[in-house]
């Protein structure tokens, strides 16, 4: 709006075929001429010196978050184990498709194959096997192996805080149970621990150990004994004499 104010005061002065403004001699119309063309050009050249706003930056899309969850965190690269419970399926041949629980003696029983011995294998492994032992029946030899759920199921009892079942996802060390079932150090007899294991036979197995160094003693060796699932920790109470 400036601008074209000073655009007109300059054409009505400077522009010569106009009648000259009454009472304004020639050399004051100059110089008010003179006056609004140096106006006008400061004005633009102050209009045009203005920084101009930069513009926001531009918005881009966050980058995916990338996971750890690799194909050894797969369940294809997990071990299977006594308890887990797993589903196998047959694109081609969905009548086969089953949902079995390996047993504690590590086997499972499939239709038309009989016993196969589960615990041990990674399904990618099982996947293998059972293409090659289903061969012809298959039309398709696709087979997929996936774990529907793991359970490591310890029992602990005796001289310990909290007696009783422990459900983990993994397998656990002897230490590792009595740790989650609280060790009490006034109380539990670490010298004689007991593990006591049935086997599918009915048979009792007891095994002594003695995790006394592995907790105070800097050179205390960890026992090299497996739990398997339902085994049984016997924690028996240590007598004070005074």
């Amino acid at each position: 709006m400036l601008n074209y104010l000073l655009d007109r005061m300059t054409l009505i002065i400077c522009e010569k075929d106009r009648k000259p403004l009454a009472g304004l001699a020639r050399t004051s119309r100059a110089s008010l001429c003179a006056l609004a063309v140096l106006i006008t050009v400061t004005g633009n050249e102050t209009a045009s010196s203005q920084p101009t706003a930069a513009p926001p930056p531009a918005t881009t899309a966050a980058a995916p978050a990338v996971t750890g969850n690799g194909s050894t965190n797969s369940s294809k690269s997990l071990v299977l184990q006594e308890g887990d419970t797993i589903k196998i399926s047959f694109p081609a041949a969905p009548n086969l498709d089953t949902v079995e629980i390996i047993r504690r003696d590590g086997m499972i029983t499939l239709g038309t194959i009989g016993e196969y011995q589960a615990a041990g294998k990674t399904p990618a492994t099982m996947e293998s096997d059972l293409k090659k032992l289903y061969g012809t029946q298959l039309l398709n030899s696709d087979v997929s192996v996936t774990v529907q759920s793991s359970a490591f199921v310890i029992y602990v009892m005796g001289a310990v805080g909290r007696p009783g079942k422990i459900v983990s996802d993994r397998p656990l060390s002897v230490l590792e149970a009595l740790i989650e079932a609280g060790i009490d150090d006034s109380r539990s007899n670490l010298k004689a621990i007991k593990i006591i294991r049935i086997d599918d036979a009915g048979h009792t197995e007891k095994t002594k150990l003695n995790l006394y160094k592995v907790i105070h003693s800097k050179t205390g060796q960890m026992p090299s004994f497996t739990l398997k699932p339902y085994d049984v920790i016997d924690v028996p109470e240590r007598f004070s004499f005074f």
